[in-house]
């Protein structure tokens, strides 16, 4: 991937100021988070010993506020999918990004969202088909960064850093405070 590091400088440079009361008040929002939106891919879920889980969806289809909360509460962190529609700042961020490499990549966002009270804060170490942008919106993060199968740096990640995974490239978060993270994914249109 070329331009990685005015990807890095398009992110580093735009401000985002959210509150773990923010992310509640867009939780609140029954209506903007479907169980799974058109791709099939879930709208929330929250990382425990098992795996990923949605359990706090209600009949209807959309999330149970009060039993996403208490899942929370128990420390675990949360993925929130798509979210660069939910405040200005965010937008302000999907029309640079997409000015200036929105020709080559399709780009999509997620949190993570921690109180990190336990150690269910990430998955084992892994990767993506895709290369993904981090930028720390508030806590902190120590990362394991693999340049191959043994070798790896570690990274400690705080309010405002930026860091990229590059596509296939093997990851792990090892510590986080409570956190808020934005991942920014870009998917090449050309060969995927």
């Amino acid at each position: 991937m070329q331009n990685i590091e005015k990807i890095i400088d398009v992110i580093k440079n735009t401000k985002i100021s959210l509150t773990e009361n923010d992310i509640f008040n867009f939780l609140k929002n029954r209506k903007r988070f479907p169980f799974r939106y058109f791709n099939n891919q879930p709208s929330v879920e929250v990382i425990d010993n098992f795996g990923k889980h949605c359990k706090f969806f209600l009949n209807d289809g959309y999330i149970d506020f009060n039993i996403w909360k208490k899942e929370y509460d128990k420390g675990l962190t949360s993925i929130i999918s798509n979210v660069l529609d939910l405040n200005e700042e965010l937008r302000q961020l999907e029309k640079s990004l997409i000015s200036e490499f929105g020709n080559d990549y399709l780009i999509s966002a997620n949190f993570y969202f921690g109180n990190n009270i336990n150690s269910n804060i990430s998955f084992t170490r892994h990767n993506h088909p895709i290369h993904v942008f981090i930028k720390q919106l508030y806590g902190t993060q120590q990362w394991n960064v693999w340049e191959n199968d043994n070798d790896y740096k570690t990274i400690d990640c705080k309010k405002d850093d930026v860091i990229c995974l590059k596509k296939g490239q093997y990851h792990q978060v090892m510590k986080a405070s409570k956190r808020l993270t934005l991942n920014i994914n870009f998917k090449s249109k050309l060969n995927g």
